[in-house]
């Protein structure tokens, strides 16, 4: 059985200072995203979700929820999210 999650959407990550890290891979739900752990990230931060039409959606994070590597798990972070103004 698989262990890893297909990541099908792409991210970039809005520091508070105006940086902007990615892309990054992870997949959107409605109140969480998950993506790789490649670059840390903080409650307030926000990801920006590229969609397939080229559009962006702003996420703001609540919540990081960094899930250690376990097993054949690698790193990643569960974060909750909620829509940015």
């Amino acid at each position: 059985m698989p262990t890893e999650t297909p990541y099908n959407d792409t991210l970039f990550i809005e520091k508070g200072s105006g940086e902007r890290l990615g892309p990054l891979h992870g997949t959107v739900e409605a109140d969480r995203v998950i993506l790789e752990a490649i670059h840390e990230i903080a409650s307030g931060d926000v990801l920006i979700h590229r969609r397939s039409d080229q559009s962006d959606t702003r996420l703001t994070v609540t919540e990081p929820g960094f899930q250690p590597e376990i097993g054949d798990v690698p790193a990643h972070y569960a974060a909750r999210v909620t829509r940015a103004e």
